[in-house]
């Protein structure tokens, strides 16, 4: 499609056909009243949501953003999770496995912040937590201090796992 200049009277479009400027013949009144009426009918054949649609929409963001505030103050209020073991496993010394969850929530946001964070704390918070916690601290350690950046992504991972499941 070619933009034609209000000046031009007449034109040959690349198709071959001959057009003339509705705006600049007798009836250009008359014409252009057709064109807005078959404007109109364009724009009133077009597609549009109705109100139910809108409506139905407005309803399903709001019920989803209602319980994803929800289940996120409930975790809050839960501690981020349970208190240490995999799938509620238990944990030694009556909540410290807790303390080691939270300790590793320590160290994983702010290594993820860029700062430093070395995961000593977490060892010893998970000192008396269950088996499955203790063996993931200590192997986060082990790569945290080789340089090992899969061993370290293996072991956070354990970590997330244990601390939230």
């Amino acid at each position: 499609m070619q933009r034609v200049p209000d000046s031009l009277e007449s034109w040959r479009c690349g198709c071959g056909a001959a057009n003339r400027s509705w705006w600049r013949t007798a009836s250009r009144d008359a014409d252009a009243a057709i064109v807005s009426a078959r404007r109109a009918e364009e724009a009133r054949l077009l597609p549009r949501a109705s109100g139910r649609v809108l409506a139905a929409v407005a309803v399903v963001v709001v019920v989803a953003l209602g319980l994803t505030l929800g289940r996120a103050s409930l975790a809050r209020l839960d501690g981020g999770g349970t208190a240490g073991g995999a799938g509620g496993s238990g944990v030694g010394g009556g909540g410290s496995g807790g303390a080691a969850c939270a300790a590793f929530r320590n160290y994983r946001s702010r290594s993820l912040a860029g700062e430093a964070a070395s995961p000593e704390e977490v060892v010893r918070n998970a000192a008396s937590a269950s088996t499955d916690v203790r063996g993931a601290a200590s192997r986060l350690l082990a790569a945290s201090r080789a340089s090992d950046p899969d061993s370290v992504m293996a072991a956070t991972s354990e970590l997330t796992n244990l601390c939230h499941p």
